[in-house]
């Protein structure tokens, strides 16, 4: 026997676009051949994308098609019973031959919002979830 439930509160992803806690990137996901419309939260975009103050030679966009080529890399190797997508991307934080970190994501694909059931994929730090 299935129970019903009140919904006490929601939080909508475009209440978090107006808030600015995700971000949507499916222009540049299409020209990376990514089908569905994507969102980023402003965690990942932070820990990923962002360059970090004083940081040389490098730009969002470049940064931004590494999270796509290592989140394509990710889909292609996953098992198909998996529920999220773990993949990771190294950044530079400095402009030292070696400042690099290791940024671990992960992707989840599910309804664009609760009014519009229509796929999405989004990308986000493991705290996120």
């Amino acid at each position: 026997m299935s129970e019903a439930f009140d919904i006490i509160s929601t939080y909508t992803r475009k209440q978090a676009l107006e808030d600015g806690q995700q971000r949507e990137v499916t222009d540049f996901a299409k020209e990376e051949g990514f089908v569905f419309r994507v969102f980023m939260t402003e965690n990942a975009w932070s820990e990923a994308v962002r360059i970090p103050e004083g940081v040389q030679c490098q730009d969002e966009r470049g940064r931004l098609h590494d999270v796509f080529w290592m989140l394509h890399c990710a889909i292609k190797a996953m098992r198909q019973d998996d529920d999220l997508i773990r993949f990771s991307v190294k950044v530079r934080v400095g402009n030292k031959e070696r400042s690099f970190k290791t940024v671990r994501m992960v992707s989840q694909c599910g309804p664009v919002d609760i009014d519009d059931p229509a796929p999405a994929l989004t990308i986000m730090m493991q705290e996120d979830i």
